[in-house]
């Protein structure tokens, strides 16, 4: 059983899965408009257990035929996620990121406060970026980045540790992620 504040609006293109939790003021698909045109082109997904907290703006998608968000993510407050967005599985979106078009985000990102990322950037597996981070180019699977521009400070050590990855499985994480992306 989801869970959806009344004040949320859902757009007849979402298909949600269950137990999720949707607050105050979120604005998940619908018609996703430029110069006066609706370029709405298919469904937002949305899967399980997801927390997707208060005046959060999914947009649908135009450029393919989806936008997705995974299971058990954690999205607060003020957070936007473009058109045809991939989110994976267990990310955390802190307060008032703002993801650009065609962005894919692989499982156990977390984002700090403020991240922002530019459109068609790919963000590896277990990538950590810090606070108020500008990203520009595509982050390694269990980076750690900060600054605007984002650049890395070495590995997440802390997301490797709970994801029981040693450094020879973080290089073979990163070769098949250079070899499917770049």
């Amino acid at each position: 059983m989801n869970h959806i504040h009344p004040t949320a609006i859902i757009g007849n293109n979402v298909e949600l899965g269950s137990d999720n939790i949707i607050g105050a003021y979120c604005v998940i698909g619908g018609p996703y408009w430029s110069a006066n045109k609706d370029l709405c082109n298919g469904k937002v997904y949305i899967g399980n257990n997801n927390t997707i907290v208060h005046s959060v703006i999914i947009l649908s998608p135009f450029r393919t035929d989806k936008t997705v968000i995974g299971d058990w993510n954690e999205i607060y407050s003020q957070n936007f996620i473009g058109h045809d967005v991939k989110i994976g599985n267990h990310v955390i979106m802190t307060a008032g990121c703002r993801i650009a078009g065609v962005v894919t985000i692989e499982d156990y990102v977390n984002l700090g406060i403020g991240t922002k990322i530019h459109q068609r950037k790919i963000i590896g597996q277990g990538a950590m970026l810090g606070m108020g981070c500008v990203v520009n180019r595509d982050i390694l699977p269990y980076d750690k980045v900060v600054g605007v521009p984002a650049r890395s400070i070495g590995y997440n050590t802390v997301g490797m540790e709970r994801h029981g990855v040693d450094i020879a499985k973080v290089s073979d994480i990163r070769e098949r992620f250079i070899e499917k992306y770049i």
